[in-house]
């Protein structure tokens, strides 16, 4: 999610990552994995 601009704002531009296609087409391939998914959408609670 960092390569795609998600996880924060502005690091795809600041990481320069349009200058590795192969990078972000890994990371797009990732993203689209069943457990990616399931993982990205559950409800996780705080450790304490």
């Amino acid at each position: 999610r960092l390569v795609q601009g998600e996880l924060y704002g502005g690091s795809a531009e600041f990481l320069s990552v349009q200058e590795y296609p192969h990078v972000i087409a890994w990371a797009n391939r990732v993203a689209k994995r069943p457990a990616v998914i399931r993982a990205l959408a559950a409800d996780y609670q705080a450790i304490e």
